[in-house]
């Protein structure tokens, strides 16, 4: 199904041009590479929107802050790295700790937030309003829409609308 994860076993033999992926549900699958997704380090993806959390030289041409996407992977040195286009560098070479994913409602990981919502949740857990939590990063469950803050009581997986920020983002 559209979004399980698999592996990668190689060229699949006797139908040329496809790859011979194995996963969980369903021993083996012959796939089209343009019906496969690759995880790249840190769970990032090709398309992903990144922040620079790094001034990359003195050109300026990366700069703290700065949107960038994902093209691809590298590797440097034996070290996995993202391989990210930015509007002033067409491709930059990061560690995974030198760029964060963008978070839905321009949230960065790291920004106090206080809930607007009252909630339930499972194992007795509860969310009331005014609650102050921390941005984690993306949820787990939905990552386009939703943000993953940690409050005093637990984790909570929100949509940016279900809290404001309490100070300015960076």
């Amino acid at each position: 199904a559209i979004g399980d994860r698999g592996s990668v076993i190689g060229p699949c033999p006797g139908d040329r041009g496809k790859i011979l992926c194995r996963f969980a549900k369903h021993a083996w699958a012959s796939m089209l590479h343009d019906q496969l997704d690759p995880e790249l380090a840190g769970g990032y993806r090709i398309g992903d929107i990144v922040i620079s959390k790094v001034d990359l030289d003195d050109s300026g041409a990366v700069l703290i802050g700065d949107r960038g996407t994902v093209v691809g992977a590298a590797t440097v040195n034996g070290s996995e790295q993202l391989l990210c286009a930015f509007a002033n560098h067409a491709s930059a070479s990061l560690f995974l700790d030198q760029v964060e994913h963008e978070l839905p409602g321009g949230f960065r990981a790291g920004d106090i937030v206080l809930s607007k919502i009252d909630e339930k949740g499972n194992f007795g857990l509860t969310l009331a309003i005014g609650d102050q939590g921390t941005v984690l990063g993306p949820s787990s469950f939905n990552r386009a829409e939703k943000i993953h803050i940690q409050f005093r009581g637990g984790g909570w997986h929100l949509y940016p609308d279900n809290v404001n920020r309490e100070v300015p983002s960076r």
